[in-house]
């Protein structure tokens, strides 16, 4: 599992080394990686323990879960506006949308048959183009804002955080 997470995780993580818990906690806030990749990251790690790695990922659950419900109408007003051509952002805009719908077309299902709940489920389920970012995306187009989207963000985040700290607990005994 340790390779998936560098994958994701990269150079930028790499160039932390020296600062394992900087390196968890910077993790922790990537798309792709999150919290719930950021604690079996922390636990390779050489001298930090589970309890200390699940620690600083649950600090960065807080972080992209508190800034993510803030931002999430403000970000997506902006990239809406950015015209799809003649503008240098135009790609950024593209791809945004792009994400945005796919977040969309994955969350929706569940969303309508479960309500908040489903959000909840969707963003726990720990496997690709699951998780914060992308419910966050999905609560868009669901105009899911607010208290209810942080709620969202927050305990999906810790449920898919707890799945994958058990597994790495029960891959390690």
């Amino acid at each position: 599992m340790k390779w998936l997470v560098e994958g994701l995780a990269g150079s930028v993580i790499e160039g932390l080394r020296s600062y394992p818990y900087l390196a968890i906690l910077v993790a922790s806030l990537m798309p792709g990686v999150e919290p719930r990749y950021a604690v079996i990251l922390g636990a390779t790690m050489p001298g930090v323990s589970l309890e200390e790695s699940l620690a600083v990922s649950l600090a960065g659950l807080s972080i992209l879960s508190t800034a993510l419900s803030l931002a999430i109408s403000a970000l997506d007003s902006f990239l809406e506006k950015i015209p799809g051509e003649g503008s240098r952002l135009s790609p950024l805009a593209r791809l945004y949308r792009r994400v945005k719908l796919s977040g969309y077309k994955r969350a929706r299902g569940s969303v309508e048959r479960w309500g908040l709940l489903g959000l909840i489920l969707f963003i726990a389920v720990p496997l690709p183009f699951t998780g914060i970012y992308t419910g966050a995306l999905a609560s868009i187009l669901l105009n899911i804002r607010g208290l209810r989207l942080f709620t969202a963000l927050a305990l999906g985040g810790l449920l898919s955080l707890a799945l994958t700290t058990a597994l790495l607990l029960i891959a390690g005994s």
